[in-house]
């Protein structure tokens, strides 16, 4: 979403099981409404453009009436991050496309069932969040696109390999915009070899688009596209990119948890590793996780 504004996480309630999400010291928080009212408001001083996410922010009850709040506020541009899954019924899919949400991005993790359940640990979920983003892409069309509909990638060590062949899968549906991901983790099993990136970014260059598909890079260290090791093969263009991580969101309720979690997050990286300190990029980046360091060294790395 252009102007993406405040990301506002509205719940930490989830129908996946995702062993590497981002929030495990939040899952027990809770918010609560009169703390959502007052954070939306607040949002609203700062722009029209807010973005609702989780947890699974459709499984709230009263998540209908939320976005009704937020066009009541005069919020122009509502946004939603969401797994997809409850949208795999079309009326629920319908539901959302009607509630005036402007922007809506589905994560996906493979087009292989056993890799995309494996990761959210719930058997049949990449069944229904495929369903789902299709039910809302045939929709969107219908309703003439006032709603993009967009999805979101994280890569780990478990879907890297299918990570090309997923995001073919994407253009054939008709996805217009894909954000690749880096996943932030403490954990070294989880990170996936920055080579097999480099190696998708170059395949995506040469093959020069995915039937009009745009994909973004994010959060990975710029030298795997502009080092001296990137390959001379791939040229990106407008629909090709890579742009740096963002760590920002809203949590209603508690700001000290919030505050510590983006604390730590920042915490995961350096820039003490040998190709940092030669780095002619580095003041454009946050550096590397120390948790890549430790499982591959400085491989893939300049």
């Amino acid at each position: 979403m252009k102007g993406r504004g405040e990301d506002v996480t509205v719940t930490l309630r989830c129908n996946n099981a995702c062993s590497f999400c981002p929030r495990p010291r939040l899952a027990n928080v809770r918010v609560p409404p009169r703390a959502l009212a007052r954070v939306l408001r607040e949002v609203r001083k700062g722009g029209e453009t807010v973005v609702l996410s989780g947890g699974e922010a459709t499984l709230l009850p009263g998540f209908f009436a939320i976005v009704a709040r937020c066009r009541e506020l005069g919020f122009t541009r509502i946004g939603l991050v969401s797994n997809g899954r409850r949208a795999s019924r079309p009326d629920f899919a319908a539901r959302l496309l009607s509630a005036g949400l402007r922007d809506i991005m589905v994560s996906v993790y493979s087009h292989l069932p056993a890799v995309h359940d494996g990761m959210t640990g719930v058997p049949g979920s990449c069944r229904e969040t495929w369903r789902g983003l299709a039910n809302l892409l045939l929709l969107a069309r219908r309703g003439g696109g006032a709603c993009p509909i967009r999805v979101n990638l994280l890569v780990t060590a478990a879907n890297h390999a299918s990570l090309l062949g997923t995001l073919r899968r994407l253009a054939r549906l008709g996805v217009p915009d894909v954000l690749v991901m880096d996943v932030l983790s403490e954990d070294e099993r989880v990170l996936p070899p920055y080579a097999a990136i480099r190696r998708v970014w170059t395949a995506l260059g040469r093959a020069q688009g995915l039937s009009g598909m745009r994909v973004r890079l994010r959060g990975y260290p710029p030298c795997l596209f502009e080092g001296k090791g990137a390959s001379r093969g791939s040229r990106p263009g407008s629909w090709l990119t890579h742009e740096p991580m963002e760590l920002d969101t809203t949590l209603g309720s508690d700001p000290d948890a919030l505050a510590r979690y983006l604390g730590d997050a920042a915490k995961l990286f350096t820039k003490e590793a040998l190709p940092c300190r030669r780095c002619r990029l580095s003041r454009r980046c946050r550096g590397v996780q120390k948790s890549y360091l430790r499982r591959y060294g400085g491989k893939g790395l300049g």
